[in-house]
């Protein structure tokens, strides 16, 4: 298991199985951990999963990736991304250039940058039935 640590306190700690590095984000001051994603290690992806009443910021129309998590990436170049709509496979480059930062108060997250949805749109693959 391999440990990351941002500036900001956050902690990654990436555990390998079954061709899959599964990623468990801990804040600076929680003790419980939560599964961010996985990758794919085979065609270097890496999925995410998220539900839009619960993960969609509603103002901005835009989901959050983990800033850190996009910036120290060695083993993905694409965002997969599922919701209850369907499969976006998004570059990580492109997060990383069109997504912004929301200010909002510290409410347990972590520095996240956000991508609207009418961008993660332009790359759908496939439609949930």
């Amino acid at each position: 298991m391999e440990t990351l640590t941002s500036k900001e306190g956050e902690r990654i700690e990436v555990d390998e199985k079954d061709g899959f590095l599964y990623l468990t984000l801990y804040l600076k001051n929680s003790k419980g951990g939560r599964l961010i994603g996985r990758v794919r290690l085979a065609d270097r992806v890496f999925e995410v999963t998220r539900n839009r009443e619960k993960h969609l910021m509603k103002k901005a129309k835009a989901y959050g990736f983990n800033e850190y998590v996009l910036r120290v990436a060695k083993k993905f170049d694409t965002v997969e991304l599922t919701d209850e709509y369907g499969t976006y496979r998004i570059p990580r480059q492109l997060i990383l250039n069109m997504g912004s930062y929301l200010h909002f108060k510290d409410e347990g997250f972590e520095r996240q940058l956000f991508l609207p949805l009418y961008i993660i749109n332009n790359h759908k693959i496939d439609d949930k039935v």
